[in-house]
C-alpha cells in the first residue's frame, strides 16, 4: 500500500474494533499519524501504524469536554490535524414508535449525531489550518432510505448524519475542508453481531454481492473520501453497501 497520507494527521472514533479499527490501521497503513479513540481500552491486536503511526486515546465521548480533550491531545502531540472520520454510534434498542424510550432516543442522538457535531466543531479550526482537511461521517444505507419496524430512533439519527455532512460542505469548502459521509451496508462488527443469525441471514440474501460486508469494505471507501483522488468530492454520500441500494431503490 503506498505512502500517499504520509504526514498527514487523522483522529478516527469509535476505533477498537469494527470499521473504526479496519480504518484506523488503513490510514496509518498509507502513512498518516493517527489518534485512534474509544471509550473502550485499546485492543491487544492494535498493529504499530506500517509506514504511518497509530497511537491510542481512551475516552468516553459522551463526555461533555471530549471533543476538547480529543483536539487538544492531537494539538500536543501532532500540531495539526488534517483527517477526522467520526465512526462511533449506537444502533439503540430497536423499540417500535408506540414503545420507545426517551432515553434511548437521547443516548442514540446523543452518540450518533451531537457527538459527531461537536467533534467537528472543535476540530474545525486545526482543519482550516491544513488546507486539505477531509471530514468523513459514518452513516448507514439507513441514512437515505428506511428500514424495518423498530428502527425509526436508529434511522432517524443517520439521516440527521447525511444533513449535517451536508451542511459542513457547504460551510467548509471555502476553507478547502471537504465533508462527505459513507453508507455502510450490512457489516460483520462487534455491534452487528449482536444481532444475531437471523440479522446475518436476512442482510446476507440482500447484497447482490452475496455476502455481508467487512469492516475493510467500509475502511477503503473512507480511506478514498480522504485521498487527493476525492479533492473535489464534497458533500457525497458514498454507498458501501455491495449493490443493496441499486436493488432497493
Amino acid at each position: 500500500m503506498s505512502a500517499d497520507l504520509a504526514g498527514l494527521v487523522a483522529v478516527v472514533t469509535g476505533a477498537a474494533g469494527g470499521i473504526g479499527a479496519a480504518t484506523a490501521a488503513q490510514l496509518a497503513e498509507r502513512g498518516a499519524r493517527v489518534l485512534a479513540v474509544d471509550r473502550k481500552p485499546a485492543p491487544e491486536e492494535m498493529g504499530a501504524g506500517g509506514a504511518g503511526e497509530l497511537s491510542f486515546l481512551q475516552v468516553d465521548l459522551m463526555d461533555e469536554d471530549a471533543p476538547d480533550r480529543i483536539v487538544d491531545h492531537v494539538r500536543a502531540r501532532f500540531g495539526a490535524l488534517d483527517i477526522l472520520v467520526n465512526n462511533a454510534a449506537l444502533i439503540g434498542e430497536g423499540a417500535s414508535i408506540e414503545r420507545f424510550s426517551l432515553d434511548d432516543l437521547r443516548r442514540t442522538f446523543e452518540v450518533n449525531v451531537i457527538v459527531p457535531f461537536r467533534l467537528c466543531a472543535a476540530a474545525t479550526p486545526l482543519l482550516k489550518q491544513s488546507g486539505q482537511g477531509r471530514i468523513v461521517n459514518v452513516g448507514s444505507v439507513n441514512s437515505i432510505m428506511a428500514s424495518k419496524a423498530g428502527a425509526s430512533v436508529y434511522v432517524a439519527s443517520k439521516h440527521a448524519i447525511a444533513g449535517l455532512t451536508k451542511a459542513l460542505a457547504a460551510e467548509l469548502g471555502p476553507y478547502g475542508i471537504t465533508a462527505n459521509y459513507v453508507l455502510p451496508g450490512p457489516t460483520l462488527t462487534p455491534m452487528s453481531a449482536a444481532l444475531g443469525d437471523a440479522w446475518r441471514e436476512h442482510y446476507a440474501s440482500r447484497v447482490p454481492m452475496g455476502r455481508l460486508l467487512e469492516p475493510d469494505d467500509i475502511a477503503g471507501g473512507i480511506g478514498f473520501l480522504v485521498g487527493a483522488a476525492a479533492a473535489m468530492v464534497n458533500g457525497h454520500g458514498l454507498a458501501v453497501d455491495g449493490g443493496m441500494l441499486a436493488v432497493l431503490a
